[in-house]
């Protein structure tokens, strides 16, 4: 499996980024209009950084 970096710009709260507003993935931006789901993920592999997931309509 191959990661793919991403960049997400989030709203930041009290608990600093807390929701998903943007996200650019090989220069093409989209915005989030929901979040439906989210997690946070540890990878077997130590190389594999922990991951929080979150599942969103753009």
């Amino acid at each position: 499996m191959k990661l793919t970096p991403i960049k997400v710009e989030c709203y930041a709260g009290a608990k600093g980024d807390e929701t998903p507003r943007r996200f650019t993935l090989e220069e093409r931006t989209l915005e989030v209009a929901e979040v439906l789901d989210g997690w946070y993920q540890l990878e077997s592999k130590p190389e594999w950084p922990g991951l929080t997931i979150l599942k969103c309509v753009p």
